[in-house]
């Protein structure tokens, strides 16, 4: 099953992408659903390998995960942002991204890491970003890459138990560059608000960073250095968390939630109880499928009222009730609402924290709670205000729609019944924890009082 089903997912995409400006949307779309079809079919049906493609617990959900960020990007494109050559550019970001979160070990990784920057600059460059944007982004990402391709290289070369120092700061380091973790996240701001919202989202949403920590840092990095890590990550939090409360730009809000939100699912991969790490790994899921919705929202948004700020109400709800809804759910959602998947994925989390290290779980209480405070302030001021008399109408379309019901399906379904979902996450931890004790480098804790234990 693996042998034909995995390369497939790579390949169709790949090979749609190669076509380029041969590909209409509809075949773009297709494409893509293909994809997810296949993705869903080895996560039921595939077996855990190790040979030329990866797949194993670890991997078995980001997969799909990927395939229904790009699916709903594709769904909510503007008409008048719709083209060949945006869609043949997603299309590839998302084989990379599926080679990527295939990869067989650190250099594959490493050489896939600069692969994967090419989509977004290539789709930027085509709609006139400024020079200024690209030499940020490229200088950042470049040295991430580079940083990244020069330690992976030294752990392949010596081997995770003999690597030098060296080579795992540089490797924490170029992650850092790529999950923008503070004092290297100046290129986020950047993207999110003189770039395309659907590029940013696509290149941010994934979360390739956090998966190549979890894939090279886990097995033999020091413990002090993975404890640095989550530090920052945490103090990362905080800070985009703060910064989204005080913005007068609705982009720049959305990106200090978005630094917010996927820092704490990098912090939360740095746990060492086995409910905390299952909470970070749900996480990384419900918090990416909730802010790629909150994101193609106000695009959907800006699409119909043009850029908008934060310093008045803008009202509007009579005009667009079903788009002002979805953008509470999905905004509820990221913050752990009850009765959604974020809910459960950020209650394993604190509580797999607080009573080990008592800061972890306060500083997330903080950052969620500063998350909730932006969300509902951009709802007000999005959508409510003084009425609009005779104002045209400004509902969601069919594929927007659609794409809603399926993320609102997914976070709303899986929050109400989490039981098949966490348990599906613990495979995933039992092979992280396993890998850190075998590396003698990390310390365990045992599950809070109270709580199940995973392994049963």
């Amino acid at each position: 099953m693996n042998q034909i089903l995995h390369p497939l997912i790579i390949l169709i995409p790949a090979l749609a992408a190669c076509l380029g400006k041969g590909l209409p949307r509809q075949g773009s779309l297709l494409v893509t659903a293909v994809t997810l079809t296949l993705s869903l079919l080895l996560l039921t049906f595939g077996q855990p390998t190790d040979g030329p493609l990866r797949f194993d617990g670890l991997n078995s959900w980001l997969l799909p995960f990927a395939c229904v960020i790009a699916m709903v990007l594709m769904l909510c494109v503007p008409r008048s942002e719709r083209c060949p050559a945006s869609s043949a550019r997603l299309l590839c970001s998302l084989a990379l991204d599926l080679a990527f979160f295939s990869a067989p070990s650190p250099l594959a990784l490493a050489v896939l890491w600069p692969l994967t920057l090419g989509p977004m600059l290539g789709e930027l460059q085509a709609r006139g970003a400024s020079g200024r944007t690209l030499r940020i982004l490229a200088l950042f990402q470049g040295a991430g890459a580079l940083l990244f391709a020069a330690g992976a290289l030294a752990c392949q070369s010596n081997g995770p138990a003999n690597a030098p120092m060296w080579a795992w700061v540089v490797v924490a380091v170029g992650i850092g560059l790529r999950q923008a973790l503070l004092p290297l996240h100046q290129w986020l701001a950047e993207l999110f608000e003189r770039g395309s919202l659907p590029t940013a989202i696509a290149f941010c949403a994934p979360q390739l960073g956090a998966y190549a920590a979890l894939r090279l840092l886990a097995p033999g990095a020091p413990h002090e250095l993975l404890v640095g890590m989550g530090a920052a990550a945490l103090v990362t939090a905080v800070y985009g968390a703060c910064l989204a409360c005080g913005q007068s730009s609705l982009r720049s809000a959305y990106s200090g939630l978005f630094m917010g939100q996927t820092s704490l699912v990098f912090a939360g991969l740095q746990c060492t109880t086995e409910v905390g790490l299952t909470g970070g790994l749900c996480l990384w899921i419900s918090g990416g499928l909730a802010l790629t919705g909150l994101g193609v929202t106000i695009h959907a948004l800006e699409a119909r009222r043009g850029r908008m700020t934060l310093d008045r109400y803008h009202g509007g709800f009579d005009r667009c009730p079903t788009l002002a809804a979805s953008f509470l759910i999905f905004g509820l959602t990221s913050i752990g609402f009850p009765g959604t998947l974020g809910f459960v994925s950020e209650e394993l989390l604190f509580e797999g924290t607080t009573h080990i290290y008592t800061y972890v779980g306060v500083l997330a209480a903080i950052t969620a709670a500063l998350n909730g405070v932006t969300v509902m302030r951009l709802y007000f001021h999005l959508f409510c205000g003084s009425r609009e008399v005779h104002a045209l109408s400004q509902s969601m379309r069919t594929r927007e729609k659609l794409a809603t019901l399926l993320l609102v399906s997914l976070l709303l379904g899986f929050g109400l019944l989490p039981q098949w979902f966490v348990s599906s996450r613990r495979d995933a931890v039992d092979q992280i924890l396993s890998v850190r004790i075998d590396s003698g480098q990390h310390r365990m804790h045992p599950n809070p009082p109270g709580l199940p234990d995973t392994n049963n």
